[in-house]
């Protein structure tokens, strides 16, 4: 009756001091071109680079999935390293702190090694 169905704009506090309270905030940036970024591939069999047009709400998954539409002939090879490091298919471009005109490095792993 006369609150917003949110509730009150003003936070309330925990009464007693033995609650605490956690919170995860994550900043996302509104442009213009829906967020949009330019990243590359890059095949290191060949040398070969693809660029790909990705979001940072993407994930590594959705980044290989867009890679093997341009690509499929490497779809047993997709493990894809940033900074040296291989990334965990289901993390996000934000999450990874990726920018627009990082290099993601195709590389293999071998068996028994």
């Amino acid at each position: 009756s006369g609150h917003e169905c949110c509730g009150p704009r003003t936070p309330s506090l925990p009464l007693q001091s033995g609650d605490t309270i956690h919170a995860n905030l994550l900043v996302v940036k509104d442009g213009s071109t829906g967020g949009q970024f330019m990243v590359s591939v890059c095949n290191g069999s060949d040398g070969s680079i693809t660029n790909l047009n990705m979001k940072n709400t993407d994930t590594i998954g959705t980044l290989q999935q867009k890679f093997l539409k341009l690509k499929p002939a490497l779809r047993n090879s997709m493990n894809l390293a940033l900074n040296g490091k291989p990334v965990p298919v289901q993390k996000t471009l934000g999450e990874l702190n990726v920018k627009s005109g990082s290099k993601f490095i195709i590389f293999q792993r071998c068996p028994g090694g």
